[in-house]
């Protein structure tokens, strides 16, 4: 996952470890982000590390130094991509496109869509890529009531996502525990999205 700021992936990776902690096998996340000691970080992808939250910059020096392959990735996802273009970091997104070439699906999240946007869309994605818009008239009141911010509904839709195709498999008990009605609605409302 590529998020342009070292706080938005942060947030990302604690909402994500939120959803993967009752996963039926250990689901090892890293978030690898400028600000913080690229050493640490490097040693803790030493381990397997299924779910990596990244800023492009920090992921960029992370290939260079070759202390992690996207050759295995299956799901790219670029957080709020249209802010990321607008910070510079085209060549290291490109980058991480391109050498992600095993992968299953990109997703792409974005508040806006420039017209800069649609060349990195034609990039990495199929022909006719799926859209989904979400507007204020049509958000499902159980999100809307659980996601305080933008961030963390990404976050949760991101593990819909990965939910729905298999990747993270949690004890159905627990997660309606922990999310309750979220949850739910996820089973009534998304995944007749997908």
């Amino acid at each position: 996952i590529l998020a342009p700021t070292r706080e938005l992936a942060k947030q990302i990776h604690k909402a994500l470890f939120k959803f993967t902690k009752y996963a039926g096998q250990r689901i090892f996340l890293e978030v690898a982000a400028g600000g913080d000691k690229i050493d640490t970080q490097v040693a803790r992808l030493q381990r397997p590390t299924h779910i990596l939250v990244a800023t492009p910059g920090r992921l960029y020096d992370l290939l260079k130094r070759k202390a992690v392959a996207l050759d295995d990735v299956q799901y790219l996802i670029l957080d709020e991509a249209d802010e990321m273009l607008s910070m510079g970091f085209k060549d290291q997104i490109r980058s991480a496109i391109e050498i992600s070439v095993n992968r299953k699906a990109t997703w792409l999240f974005s508040a806006t869509f420039p017209r800069v946007l649609d060349d990195l869309i034609k990039f990495c994605m199929s022909p006719d890529p799926k859209t989904v818009k979400v507007d204020t008239k049509n958000v499902v009141v159980g999100c809307s009531l659980a996601f305080n911010s933008q961030w963390y509904m990404i976050a949760a839709l991101i593990a819909f996502v990965l939910l729905h195709y298999g990747v993270i498999i949690p004890e159905e008990k627990y997660l309606e525990k922990e999310f309750g009605k979220v949850y739910l609605d996820y089973k009534k409302s998304v995944r007749r999205w997908l």
